[in-house]
Order: C-alpha cells, then sequence, then structure tokens
C-alpha cells in the first residue's frame, strides 16, 4: 500500500520525489541515472532495474529462478514504458517522481497494483516514463515457497481494479482478426490446419502490401508484418493458456485430446524458451517447474479479483485492427 507515500508527497517541497520500499539498497549511481531523465519536461516518472539481494548465502531454486525471471526485473534495455508496449508498467520498488506531475499520488485504498496504475495515469496525461536498467536497486527475494506463491498470485489480484480505470491497456493478449484466425485453425490441429494458417497468412500479407502503397519492396515488409504477427500470436495464446486462462484450459483438456496435446504443448515450448532465453543458474527441470507454479500462482489471483469483482473483462482478450 502507497497511502504512507500519498501522506509524504504532502510534505515535499523538492521537485523530485523518491518512493522505496523498506528493503531496497540503492547504488551510489543510482538516482544520478534516473535524474537525467528529467532533463526532458515531458518526463514525469523513471524507475530502475530491481535486481535480486545476494545475503551471501546459498540461493534455493526459488530464489534462483526469481533470479532470472522476477516479475520485478524489467529486463537490460532501456524503455519508454507505456500500456501494451514491452515494458508496459514499472514495479513500485523503487520510483523516481516529478513532484509535480503526481498530483493527487497513488490511487487511494489501493492494495496492489497501484505503481501500474501511477505510470497508466501519467501516461494518459501525456507525461512520459521512463525504465532505465543502467540504475540499479536490490531488494529481498522471497525464500520460502508459500511465501512466493502467495506474493505471485498477490501480483494477479491487481488485474480486476485496473481493468475499471484502465480498460483499454488491461487486456491479457492482443490480437489482429486475421491472426486470431490463424490460431484457431492450428488448434483444430487437423491436416488442413497448416495448410489453412498459411492461406490465412498469405491473405493477411498480401492486403498489408497493398497498404504500404509506394514503400521500398512493399511486397517483403508485408510478409515479415505478417510472419512476426503471426508468432506473437501463438505466443500469446501459449501464454493465455498456461498463465490466465489455465482453469479452463486444464478442464477442458480433461474432456479432449486436442486441447490436451495444446496445452502440453504450450507448457513445454514456453519453459524451454524462457529457459534459453534467461540462462539461469538452475536445473531446466527445476525452472519448468517454477516457470508452470509462476503462472498458475498469478493466474489464480487473477481469477479470484475476477471473480470478487464479478467481471470477467480482465481476462478478455482484445482484438483490433491494428493491434499496436
Amino acid at each position: 500500500m502507497r497511502f504512507r507515500g500519498n501522506e509524504g508527497i504532502k510534505h515535499v517541497t523538492t521537485p523530485y520525489v523518491a518512493f522505496a520500499d523498506s528493503d531496497i539498497v540503492l547504488h551510489p549511481d543510482t538516482i544520478p541515472l534516473l535524474l537525467k531523465h528529467f532533463n526532458d519536461r515531458s518526463v514525469a516518472l523513471a524507475g530502475p532495474r530491481v535486481l535480486g539481494w545476494d545475503h551471501g548465502k546459498g540461493m534455493n531454486w526459488i530464489e534462483r529462478y526469481e533470479e532470472a525471471r522476477s516479475s520485478l526485473d524489467l529486463g537490460i534495455f532501456p524503455a519508454t514504458v507505456r500500456p501494451r508496449s514491452p515494458v508496459s508498467g514499472l514495479p513500485g520498488a523503487f520510483l523516481l517522481a516529478r513532484t509535480e506531475a503526481l498530483g493527487d499520488g497513488f490511487a487511494a485504498g489501493s492494495r496492489v497494483g497501484e505503481d501500474v496504475d501511477l505510470v497508466w495515469r501519467m501516461v494518459e496525461q501525456g507525461w512520459r516514463v521512463r525504465f532505465e536498467p543502467q540504475a540499479k536497486v536490490w531488494h529481498e527475494h522471497r525464500q520460502s515457497i508459500r511465501e512466493w506463491l502467495s506474493r505471485k498470485a498477490f501480483y494477479g489480484t491487481s488485474a480486476h481494479a485496473l481493468s475499471l480505470r484502465h480498460p483499454e491497456a488491461i487486456a491479457p493478449a492482443v490480437f489482429a482478426p486475421w491472426s486470431v484466425a490463424v490460431v484457431a485453425v492450428l488448434l483444430c490441429q487437423r491436416k488442413w490446419s497448416l495448410p489453412a494458417a498459411g492461406a490465412i497468412a498469405a491473405c493477411a500479407a498480401w492486403g498489408i502490401s497493398k497498404k504500404l502503397g509506394r514503400s521500398t519492396h512493399p511486397v517483403q515488409i508485408a510478409a515479415s508484418l505478417t510472419a512476426r504477427g503471426a508468432l506473437a500470436a501463438q505466443t500469446q495464446t501459449m501464454a493465455l493458456l498456461v498463465r490466465h486462462w489455465w482453469p479452463l484450459a486444464i478442464t477442458g483438456s480433461l474432456f479432449s485430446r486436442r486441447l490436451r496435446r495444446a496445452l502440453a504443448m504450450a507448457c513445454v515450448v514456453d519453459a524451454v524458451w524462457e529457459y534459453h532465453r534467461t540462462r539461469p543458474q538452475l536445473g531446466s527441470f527445476r525452472f519448468a517447474i517454477a516457470r508452470r507454479l509462476d503462472d498458475l500462482a498469478y493466474g489464480t489471483g487473477v481469477w479470484s479479483s475476477a471473480l470478487r469483482g464479478r467481471s470477467l473483462r480482465c481476462l478478455l482478450p482484445d482484438v483490433r485492427k491494428n493491434p499496436n
């Protein structure tokens, strides 16, 4: 909860203010690196990379997983933060803000997701928000499986409240209509599925090439965009099956052999991809187990918030002609 932060804002007389969790450890360069972004008068908020603190003891498998796949670690690339982008929010573990841009501060009464809500409100008001990975802070990872799963589920419970405040930004996946058709025919797992998916993608590429007009190499550009869109659709579908929609996917798999195959493939492909992408100091089997537990816990939190709020909006993907 950030109510103490809101109380503190009332007494701030400086141009900038920092918010930090009690377990955060800063590098001496953290704040100077973040302050550089405020030379741009349109920047309202900046956040560092949040890493796990090395307490000098041997790490257990949960800590090793978190070191590679923490919910708070946004990666190594700087980014402009905005909804529906690779970096769509900032963790509230540590934030540096322009005081005049804060307004009323964090949403009153929020227990979780107040950091994301603040970022999205600032973006909606025309401000810019930046993620700076060269600036680093450290915090304590959860060490027991009970605390870890509880925290993951807690993060998921922010979904419903965010869907009420920012309905256009909360969708767990965003598809173009043609990519939905590609996913649907592939999930059918019939002999005609691959040819049909190829035909749909070809039609989509043709339509995109026509919109490119006099661009250089419109066919090649359209083919590349379509291929990337199809891959993104497959990746998002796998994420839905194993994370946001897992109660439906598991229930459906009890009655459908095709859905069982799709779910099993999603579990394996996602784990293998993330293992090779993150290169954790953890065996592949334990990483795969941790990855699935992470998704199950987060999805449980999402469903819990949706059922309490009597709305499934936070679970519905967005289908639009221009998904960007």
